[in-house]
């Protein structure tokens, strides 16, 4: 009696899980994003300049790599960008969440400001928009050995 309980557990267990891992392929077209093998930060570095490069400028800040210990490393990332319009905004973001990079950005922060475009100055005579966006976001990459976080050389 004990083994059939245990038996139709695991089956459940195993539908729901097979549930979660269809409803995953399905909102990805089949293809959901992998977790790159660990030191990925060469593709991350180009990747973050392809995309940020439609700012004005921006300024990238690689953290301390952080070993979960089960095989999933972390490279925190802050970033800042600045730019002239909302839709530009707008478009930097969604590329960065569609990242080829299994990713998750946290601390989004999009300030909007006037200034006087002859002098420089706060104003209302022909001002111009300026959008400054600050955020941070994990990579998560795949090591079969554990990291050193304070490796900085992988950084």
């Amino acid at each position: 009696m004990f083994n059939k309980m245990v038996k139709m557990r695991n089956q459940k267990g195993f539908t729901l899980m097979q549930k979660e891992l269809d409803a995953i392929f399905s909102q990805s077209d089949g293809e959901p994003t992998k977790i790159p093998d660990y030191d990925n930060v060469q593709a991350v570095i180009k990747e973050l300049n392809q995309i940020l490069s439609a700012s004005d400028e921006y300024s990238v800040n690689f953290g301390s790599l952080e070993d979960s210990n089960n095989s999933i490393v972390r490279r925190p990332v802050g970033l800042s960008f600045s730019c002239g319009s909302y839709e530009t905004v707008r478009s930097i973001l969604g590329q960065l969440g569609s990242s080829e990079y299994r990713s998750l950005i946290t601390d989004v922060s999009v300030v909007r400001s006037d200034e006087n475009a002859q002098t420089g100055q706060t104003g209302t005579e022909n001002k111009t928009e300026l959008y400054t966006v600050t955020a941070d976001i994990n990579f998560y990459e795949y090591s079969q050995t554990p990291v050193n976080p304070t490796d900085t050389a992988q950084q």
